[in-house]
């Protein structure tokens, strides 16, 4: 029986091994010793990681800009996250801007193995306007909006096009 003076790892294995014999039945242990807690899966199979991306395809004047990124991590370990970087190109409109670039601390620094997290929710953020002066009318731009996130495995990116409709908008940029 673990005590309070046995060693809290000894009382760990041995109540691995208790819960071993209970759940796998004796014969299934074999006599050894469970796997240690946090040590990957044998059986586990490292699959994909994918970005999700989901985000507005069009804004209006004054208009947030809007995005949410979602990690799965497939892989057997947990995965480390880093900064993530926002760019911004205009891929179609005269006299359009780009949004300038931006980094984001990501909402978790770590995604465990197998699992689905939101890594990012930008709601509202940087209202669409115009500089110098009120826009003119038509004033319609395309801008690529691309997110770049590292990982401890691989660097991962996600983009959206969306269309900027900002005719006549009197919110001039600060």
């Amino acid at each position: 029986m673990c005590g309070p003076r046995d060693v809290s790892n000894l009382c760990s294995v041995r109540l691995e091994r208790f819960l071993c014999a209970v759940v796998c039945g004796l014969a299934a242990c074999n006599g050894e010793d469970p796997p240690m807690s946090g040590a990957p899966d044998a059986g586990c199979i490292d699959e994909p990681i994918e970005l999700t991306m989901q985000s507005p395809d069009t804004y209006m004047c004054q208009d947030g800009f809007e995005a949410n990124l979602s990690v799965r991590n497939g892989l057997c370990r947990t995965l480390q996250i880093g900064t993530l970087s926002l760019t911004a190109a205009i891929t179609q409109g005269a006299n359009c801007s780009p949004a300038a670039a931006s980094e984001y601390e990501p909402r978790v620094a770590t995604i465990p193995a197998k699992t689905t997290r939101t890594i990012l929710d930008l709601t509202n953020t940087n209202k669409f306007c115009c500089t110098p002066t009120v826009c003119p009318t038509p004033f319609v731009c395309e801008e690529r909006f691309e997110f770049e996130v590292p990982t401890s495995s691989v660097t991962l990116t996600a983009s959206v096009t969306a269309t900027l409709r900002l005719s006549g908008c009197d919110e001039v940029c600060p």
